[in-house]
């Protein structure tokens, strides 16, 4: 149970961090919100992929793999991507990760050609 506990603390760690940072940036700057989420969100997934990556050669229990996958689909694809492709690489040899980067990729590319108007 304790695991569990730590896994679920970290996940809320890694959505409200960003979360929270936009919320404040876009009260102050009035900025777009989805201008300030994006980067963000990319450098906590990249930083979450680096982590995991660091802790997986030190011991087993390490970050849940939907931690991992989640940020994707909120807008961490380009962070989980190149979490995923430096040196030394993590999860490349997993097609779900390689699937959920891609559509997660797509999904994003479809959802701010609306918001932003190109389509």
């Amino acid at each position: 149970m304790r695991w569990r506990n730590r896994q679920f603390r970290f996940l809320i760690i890694l959505l409200l961090l960003p979360l929270g940072f936009t919320l404040l940036l876009w009260l102050i700057s009035g900025w777009d919100p989805l201008l300030i989420w994006l980067p963000l969100v990319n450098l906590v997934t990249f930083a979450a992929y680096r982590y995991d990556k660091q802790v997986a050669e030190i011991r087993p229990k390490r970050i849940p793999e939907l931690n991992l996958l989640l940020p994707i689909l909120l807008g961490g694809a380009v962070g989980a991507w190149a979490g995923m492709y430096t040196r030394p690489r993590h999860k490349t040899n997993k097609l779900l990760f390689k699937l959920a980067v891609w559509l997660g990729l797509a999904i994003y590319l479809m959802v701010g050609s609306f918001y932003f108007g190109l389509i």
